[in-house]
């Protein structure tokens, strides 16, 4: 008797499966039928390797567990379940109740993929507020979900989250359709990152009946978060990550669950879940491998300002500010630059004829602004002379001109005993901007005006009271084009202005761009000739480059690092030091090479 029930189970289990197949040895010519030795799969479940998990696959599994056809290779794509075993009755299950729900899935990324879920890309600038969306595009219906957010809490300052457009539905009551919202912050460790909890809760069981996500064949937004990006010029040209957070101590972040809870659908990324690390025992709900997960980030780009002649980078070249500025580094030195000094001092060359800074750019940026002239205008020298002298009237001292063409720019350096000098022009309509720094005098005599300039012929330019001990050691002059005249004392000639102005103090400029990938420059200023060492150093202080090591003229510098090291062998991506000494100065700045 009792053979006799066992002989009818057996009867009974094959009538099912024949049922719900049809006849198992029918060929349909409308699916592929699995090849010979064939071994790849785009994702668990896709018996025959076709990129779609149907009703073909279900059949083929049917086969193998029924010894019919041989199990394909790779057995990956038989083991659903991902308990190391493939085809067997546990695999078939889950597949048929995917074929049953879905009737077709399409592979992604080689893998199943039911949802997914991704945080935006968004620019924005240093100081702006900026909301970054989270969206869904998911096949099944959703009514919980836990997501876990992680970024630099140095550079991004979190100030909320709230629903995205797909869960503010109302509905005739004035009641969102999505019941509940909320976010927390996560215990910190590492002080530097920021960690964030968003959940959501289709229904809270109240008077009130909740409606979960559909299913949805576009990306809708689930969620926004809000951050004010730190006000720090220096991240221009770098990206912020924004990533989705795993707990290397929970199995369960960033999961999706159906309205029953008896579905959990965690990601289909192995690094991120596997069955063989995580202790599924103390969850009841059946667990699918199926979101695929995209991190985002905030790009704070350069500003739209990479032009020549946009020295105060507001975007808008050969205006006010920017010869405002310009005529201010002449008093003041570089230390007027402050947003973006490498860039700024870049854009300063408005004959781009490779010499920054010069009272030759300076006067081309004002004819510029008049309409006198084009960017990238010529300006080179001239054989015209501007003769001077000095003299001494009662209680001033005159700077007297006699000069064979209009002057457009004079830039006076005096070296005065008295720190409250107070020069004044004496004639003509030029402008005067003066500054007393560290013993030295500096005077800029020019005009925004067209058609104002020092005159041909003899004029009594400029006066310092003559007890203020001051005496005149440097004099550039340019004409009304800009170009370079040569200042000469008399007719004897003492002093000619350099082609370029010499800077005043050692500095080392931020590298640019930082973060960079492959290429970046590093630059510096030498107020005197000297001896010049620029090394990269890796995070553990070992030497990985030397850039320069050999003598120098004094001026503006600047050097290409390209990512390699002293053998040309590319570097890792990570943090790198460069240092240079020069003379007595040394100083080291960061930077962050990309891969």
């Amino acid at each position: 008797m009792k053979k006799f029930k066992i002989i009818w189970l057996g009867v009974l289990i094959f009538v099912f499966f024949y049922a719900h197949l049809g006849n198992p040895y029918e060929k349909n010519p409308a699916e592929p039928i699995l090849e010979e030795g064939s071994n790849t799969c785009l994702c668990r479940g896709d018996i025959d390797h076709n990129g779609v998990i149907n009703r073909h696959d279900e059949k083929l599994m049917y086969k193998v567990i029924q010894g019919e056809i041989k199990p394909p290779l790779p057995l990956e794509c038989g083991d659903l379940n991902y308990n190391g075993i493939a085809y067997e009755i546990a695999d078939y299950l889950i597949l048929k109740g995917w074929v049953d729900q879905h009737h077709a899935i399409k592979c992604k990324k080689q893998k199943l993929t039911l949802s997914s879920l991704k945080i935006s890309e968004i620019k924005g600038k240093p100081c702006d507020k900026i909301t970054l969306p989270i969206f869904i595009q998911n096949d099944v219906e959703v009514g919980v979900f836990d997501l876990q957010i992680e970024f630099d809490g140095t550079l991004l300052y979190f100030k909320g989250a709230e629903r995205g457009e797909a869960l503010t539905l109302k509905d005739s009551t004035g009641s969102y359709q999505w019941e509940y919202f909320t976010y927390r912050q996560l215990p910190i460790i590492d002080p530097l990152m920021y960690r964030l909890e968003i959940l959501g809760l289709y229904d809270i069981k109240n008077t009130h009946k909740g409606i979960p996500l559909q299913p949805d064949v576009n990306f809708v937004e689930l969620a926004k978060i809000k951050f004010q990006i730190t006000c720090d010029n220096n991240l221009c040209g770098t990206l912020i990550p924004v990533n989705f957070f795993w707990n290397p101590n929970s199995c369960y972040d960033n999961s999706l669950s159906d309205q029953s809870g008896t579905i959990l659908y965690v990601s289909n990324d192995t690094s991120q879940f596997n069955f063989i690390d995580c202790d599924t025992n103390i969850i009841t709900s059946e667990i699918i491998p199926s979101v695929d997960f995209e991190n985002g980030f905030v790009n704070i780009p350069e500003p739209p300002v990479a032009q020549i002649g946009d020295i105060d980078l507001n975007g808008v070249p050969y205006e006010i500010g920017d010869a405002t500025l310009f005529a201010n580094y002449f008093l003041q030195g570089i230390s007027v630059f402050t947003i973006d000094p490498a860039k700024q001092i870049r854009d300063s060359d408005i004959d781009r004829d490779g010499a920054v800074l010069t009272l030759s750019d300076f006067l081309l940026l004002v004819r510029i602004m008049q309409g006198k002239a084009s960017p990238g205008d010529s300006t080179g020298t001239t054989d015209k002379i501007a003769y001077f002298s000095v003299s001494f009237r009662d209680s001033i001292q005159l700077i007297t001109f006699n000069s064979e063409a209009p002057i457009g720019a004079v830039l006076f350096t005096f070296d005065c005993s008295d720190t409250l000098v107070t020069p004044y022009i004496n004639s003509t309509d030029m402008n005067l901007l003066y500054k007393v720094s560290d013993g030295d005098l500096r005077v800029l005599v020019y005009s925004f005006e067209d058609g104002v300039n020092i005159p041909i012929g003899t004029v009594d330019l400029l006066a310092i009271p003559r007890n203020q001990g001051c005496k005149l050691h440097r004099l550039e002059v340019v004409d009304d084009r800009g170009r370079i005249m040569k200042a000469q004392w008399g007719t004897t000639g003492v002093s000619e202005q350099p082609s370029r102005n010499a800077p005043e103090n050692f500095v080392l400029l931020p590298n640019y761009p930082n973060p960079f990938n492959p290429d970046t420059y590093i630059e510096y200023a030498l107020p005197s000739n000297c001896q010049v060492t620029l090394v990269i150093y890796n995070i553990l202080g070992q030497r990985i480059r030397t850039l320069i090591n050999s003598h120098q003229t004094a001026g503006f510098k600047s050097v290409r690092w390209n990512g390699e090291d002293d053998s040309g062998n590319k570097v890792s991506a990570g943090v790198y030091f460069y240092s240079i000494k020069a003379d007595n100065f040394s100083q080291t700045k960061k930077m962050l090479l990309l891969k």
